[in-house]
């Protein structure tokens, strides 16, 4: 982890972010990047071109005062940047041509019009994002203890894996949940039984070295099997994908990784599967360019 975005929209809500993302950049020895979306200025068509880019300028300088506030707050490198446009199509833009690692932003359940939060938003941003979203909602530890991590047999949901040795404390409790619904085939409870324990042994083959590995199989719809595993652990972060396979336990965003960002009593860490995808072909852009890659 090299370099974070923080995007901020100039109310406290947002803000709420930066504690958290300056003690992950601490932690990482990362650059900071505060972003700032704002509405692009539109001339009317008979002012002159030097008056309007005067003007243009002058919109910019108040979102730049705001973003400058926080440099001698925070202790670690920072950056500002400025962009026009919608919210979470410019930030996406701004993560992939800086190169980020992850984007740091605070949510909440009712977003308000132009704001970086829960919302159009966030949901934009997770949809377009070309690397790890963490999203919280209150306040967050800066050491995680306790980290849950959704899976559902599939290679997108392992992908999130990596990333729990970024974030978790040394010996760190890792539960890696398999959720499933048996309860809705029409199987005996025998077959039940069965099908349960041959999901917890595809668990056991799940191996974290250097953190303390709990394996749970529940038979509950994965939203709620997930935001009721967090909240009875005392989950400190929840890292998981925003996709996974399709059939019985299909995570889509806007269902499943949707509805745990929105009520998850903890940070939660999404994993874009497209973002491995846009990272590539950005390295291979960088490297056809002839610049070097962070």
């Amino acid at each position: 982890m090299k370099k974070l975005l923080c995007p901020l929209d100039g109310s406290k809500e947002s803000e709420r972010a930066l504690p958290l993302a300056e003690a992950l950049a601490q932690r990482w020895q990362a650059q900071l990047l505060l972003v700032r979306v704002i509405e692009p200025y539109l001339a009317p068509p008979d002012m002159l071109p030097d008056l309007a880019d005067r003007v243009r300028e002058w919109s910019r300088e108040g979102p730049l005062v705001y973003l400058r506030q926080f440099h001698d707050r925070l202790g670690v490198p920072t950056r500002n940047l400025i962009r026009e446009g919608h919210a979470s199509y410019e930030l996406a833009e701004a993560a992939r041509e800086e190169q980020a690692d992850l984007i740091v932003m605070a949510s909440r359940e009712h977003s308000a019009a132009g704001r970086f939060l829960m919302g159009s938003s966030v949901q934009g941003t997770l949809r377009l994002a070309p690397c790890p979203v963490l999203l919280l909602r209150g306040s967050a530890p800066t050491s995680f203890e306790r980290i849950l991590v959704p899976l559902d047999g599939s290679e997108e949901a392992l992908k999130a894996l990596p990333l729990v040795a970024q974030f978790a404390s040394p010996g760190a409790r890792v539960t890696l949940l398999r959720a499933t619904e048996a309860n809705l085939l029409p199987l005996r409870p025998v077959e039940r039984e069965a099908m349960l324990a041959g999901l917890k042994a595809e668990l056991e083959q799940t191996v974290l070295p250097g953190f303390e590995v709990v394996r749970r199989v529940e038979d509950a719809t994965p939203g709620a099997a997930i935001l009721d595993r967090a909240e009875s652990d005392r989950s400190e972060l929840i890292v998981m994908t925003s996709h996974g396979r399709s059939g019985l336990s299909r995570w889509l965003l806007g269902s499943v990784a949707e509805k745990v960002a929105w009520h998850a009593p903890c940070p939660v860490v999404i994993l874009p599967v497209h973002a491995e995808a846009v990272r590539e072909r950005t390295a291979a852009e960088t490297s056809a360019s002839g610049r070097q890659a962070l």
